[in-house]
C-alpha cells in the first residue's frame, strides 16, 4: 500500500499586519528572510516579500516566524499527524529516501508549539534522522532540534518523540494500522484542538496570538499539575520610569498582551511571545524585560498594571483622556476645534 497522503503543495503566504516588521518599520527581525534555503523570501525595501515561485514550501519560515506571519495554503501536515493513532512514523516529502507513510515537507516544518501540543495529544511518533545530513534542506534538521529542545524546556519534558539516528520510516501502512487509522475517533483533547478547521470570527484571541502560541497555552492548560508552577516560559516586562500613556506600545503589541485603560497601562503575561517589539518602540525607553512568565500565568491568566498614567477630563466634552503633552482637550475635541479655528476646508 503507498503513501496514503498526498504530497503538501502550500506556498508561502504574509499577513503583514501580523509581521514585526511592517506593524513598525524600524523594527529588525528578518527570521524568515535569513532561513530560507530557496531565497524566495527577501527584503523588498523596507518591508518582508515572498516570491511564491521559488518557495519550495519546506516551511522553515513558517516555524521561525514569532507571530505566525507566514502561513501555508492548502493541506495542513500537522493534521495528518494528528489523526495517527497510537504510533506514527514520519517522513518528509523533499527527501524522497526519507519519505513514508505520514509525512511532512521537511522536519523543519515544525515549530515548538506543534511539537508542544502532539506531546500534550499523546502522540507517539518517530522521526528519522539518517539522511538529514545528505539533505540539500538539512538545516531543517537544527531547525526541528532546536524547537524540540523549546518544546521540552517549556513543558519541563517531553514524552512521546523518539528520534532515529538510523533507518528510514516504513512507507505502508500495515492492515492492522490501516483499518485502524479509518475507522478510530480521535479521542485527545489536544488532538481534536489542532483539528479545528474555523475559529469563532468574534474571538480576538483566536485572530491576534500566533497558532504556535495557543499550541503552547493549550498544551501547558491540558498537562495542568503535571508541570511545575513556577517553570518559567518566558520573559516578564516592566516599566522603569514615569509612562505618559501615549499608547504606541498597545498599538503595535501583536497578541493584545498590554492595555491602556482607565489610567493604567496593563500586561497579560500569558498572552506575550516576547518579541520584543514593545520595548523596541517605546518612545520613552521605558519599557524592558524582567522577571519571568511561569507557566501558573497561563493557567492563571494574571493582568497586572505595570504602570499608573496621568489622566485629565476634556474641558469641553468631560471625557477622560491620556495627554500625551498638556493637552486640555481630548483627541475628538482637538481636531473638532482645530477645524473650527483654522478654516481648512477654505485655505485657511
Amino acid at each position: 500500500m503507498s503513501d496514503l497522503f498526498e504530497a503538501f503543495t502550500g506556498k508561502a503566504e504574509l499577513s503583514p499586519s501580523f509581521c514585526l516588521e511592517h506593524r513598525y518599520l524600524p523594527f529588525k527581525c528578518g527570521k524568515c528572510v535569513t532561513v530560507c534555503p530557496a531565497n524566495a523570501i527577501f527584503k523588498n525595501g523596507e518591508k518582508i516579500a515572498i516570491k511564491k515561485e521559488e518557495c519550495t514550501n519546506c516551511g522553515f519560515c513558517k516555524a521561525v516566524c514569532p507571530t505566525g506571519a507566514i502561513s501555508f495554503g492548502g493541506v495542513t501536515p500537522l493534521k495528518e499527524i494528528a489523526e495517527v493513532r497510537d504510533e506514527g512514523h514520519v517522513g518528509c516529502t523533499l527527501n524522497s529516501v526519507n519519505t513514508g507513510k505520514v509525512n511532512l515537507p521537511c522536519y523543519g516544518f515544525l515549530d515548538a508549539g506543534e511539537i508542544a501540543i502532539l506531546a500534550a495529544a499523546g502522540k507517539k511518533l518517530n522521526f528519522y534522522l539518517e539522511n538529514c545530513s545528505t539533505c540539500q534542506y538539512q538545516k531543517g534538521k537544527e531547525l526541528f532540534l532546536t524547537h524540540l529542545k523549546e518544546a521540552k524546556t517549556k513543558l519541563g519534558g517531553l514524552s512521546g518523540i523518539t528520534l532515529h539516528q538510523k533507518g528510514r520510516p516504513p512507507r505502508d501502512f500495515s492492515r492492522r494500522e490501516f483499518f485502524s487509522f479509518l475507522t478510530g475517533k480521535i479521542k485527545a483533547t489536544a488532538a481534536i484542538f489542532l483539528l479545528k478547521e474555523d475559529e469563532d470570527p468574534n474571538d480576538i484571541f483566536a485572530k491576534r496570538v500566533p497558532l504556535k502560541h495557543r499550541y503552547f497555552l493549550k498544551a501547558e492548560e491540558l498537562l495542568q499539575g503535571k508541570i511545575n508552577g513556577e517553570l518559567e516560559i518566558g520573559k516578564s516586562l516592566k516599566v522603569i520610569g514615569e509612562c505618559n500613556g501615549c499608547g504606541v506600545c498597545e498599538r503595535l503589541c501583536p497578541t493584545g498582551a498590554l492595555g491602556l485603560k482607565e489610567g493604567e497601562l496593563t500586561f497579560k503575561a500569558h498572552l506575550c511571545i516576547n518579541c520584543s517589539l514593545c520595548v523596541e518602540s517605546c518612545p520613552q525607553k521605558i519599557l524592558k524585560y524582567d522577571g519571568k512568565i511561569t507557566v501558573n500565568d497561563v493557567y492563571l491568566k494574571t493582568e497586572q498594571v505595570l504602570a499608573k498614567v496621568l489622566t485629565k477630563t476634556c474641558a469641553k466634552c468631560g471625557k477622560i483622556f491620556t495627554p500625551v503633552n498638556n493637552e486640555e482637550l481630548c483627541l475628538n475635541c482637538y481636531i473638532t476645534e482645530g477645524f473650527k479655528t483654522e478654516n481648512l476646508f477654505e485655505g485657511g
